[in-house]
């Protein structure tokens, strides 16, 4: 897991895409993004993402 502080860094923030916060991005062990979610997911659309990136 890795937190972002987008004040503090707001050219690594545009560097991954967030412009908006929240922003949860799950990814696959190897970097490729399966789930991208600017806003609070659901506990469904959580769950799918973690087993996609499994």
């Amino acid at each position: 897991m890795r937190e972002r502080d987008v004040a503090a860094d707001p050219d690594g923030a545009e560097a991954v895409g967030i412009r908006s916060t929240p922003t949860i991005i799950v990814r696959r062990e190897d970097g490729t993004e399966v789930f991208r979610s600017p806003g609070v997911p659901s506990r469904d659309q959580l769950l799918v993402a973690v087993a996609k990136a499994l």
